[in-house]
C-alpha cells in the first residue's frame, strides 16, 4: 500500500513538473509581451511542483494521527467493557450473597 502511495505521488509530481516546464516555456516565449498576470504566474509556478509534496506530507500526518487516535480508542474500549462487566459481576455477587441464607 505504501509503495502505491509513493508511486501516485511521484506520478503526480512528474506530471506537474512537465506542466511547470511547459508553462515556463510558454511564458518566456511571450516575454516581450509580459503582463502582470504572466509575472505572477511565473512567480507561483514553483508552487505547482511543491504543492503535491506538501499535500502528501499533510495527508500522511493527518492519517497517522487519526490512525493513532482510533487505535488508542480501540485498545481502551475492551478495558472499559471489562470494568463495566466487573462492576456488574460485583453487584450480582453482592445481591446473591444477600439472597442466600
Amino acid at each position: 500500500m505504501a509503495r502505491l502511495q509513493i508511486h501516485v505521488v511521484l506520478a503526480s509530481c512528474s506530471c506537474l513538473l512537465i506542466v511547470h516546464m511547459l508553462s515556463i516555456r510558454m511564458t518566456f516565449m511571450r516575454l516581450h509581451d509580459m503582463s502582470m498576470k504572466d509575472f505572477f504566474g511565473l512567480f507561483f509556478l514553483p508552487l505547482n511542483f511543491f504543492l503535491p509534496i506538501c499535500l502528501y506530507f499533510l495527508y500522511q500526518s493527518v492519517h497517522n494521527s487519526l490512525r493513532t487516535f482510533f487505535f488508542t480508542i480501540l485498545s481502551i474500549w475492551p478495558k472499559l467493557n471489562d470494568q463495566k462487566v466487573g462492576r456488574n459481576c460485583f453487584r450480582e455477587r453482592r445481591r446473591w450473597e444477600k439472597v442466600r441464607p
